[in-house]
């Protein structure tokens, strides 16, 4: 089974990890992007924003087609979660696309089934959020 590393990017933020990487056999089959939302200003460019202040936002999330279905994904987006938690913020945030997973952060039906709602709808990128303590309840 894979393993998730944590990386980080201390020339961003002094040291706030900016993303997981999950390994298998050495080799990276997946990884989530996140940080403080001002990190991102391409954040911006969606209709459905802003990102909440207080969410810890997620830019892209992939696994390696060989490797999906074995709940890769949830992990790291649970390890995004961990983050936002240890580092104060409130919620996880990011855009999902509706109807296909040619996104660099992912289907929303992918953020459903782990909890995420949409806090903002009306475009192809719905903006979906994840209470932080909600996810106990969903992913027990």
């Amino acid at each position: 089974m894979p393993t998730c590393t944590t990386t980080s990017a201390s020339a961003h933020n002094a040291g706030c990890p900016v993303g997981r990487v999950a390994l298998s056999g050495g080799k990276v089959v997946g990884f989530v992007q996140f940080g403080p939302p001002e990190l991102f200003p391409r954040r911006l460019e969606y209709d459905c924003g802003p990102v909440s202040e207080e969410a810890l936002f997620i830019t892209c999330l992939f696994v390696d087609p060989g490797s999906r279905g074995v709940g890769l994904a949830r992990s790291l987006l649970e390890q995004a979660r961990e983050v936002a938690r240890d580092r104060g913020y409130t919620a996880v945030e990011t855009f999902a696309r509706r109807g296909s997973s040619n996104n660099p952060s992912g289907p929303i039906e992918l953020y459903e089934a782990c909890g995420f709602h949409v806090l903002r709808d009306g475009s192809e990128f719905p903006l979906v959020r994840l209470e932080i303590g909600g996810w106990s309840r969903r992913w027990s």
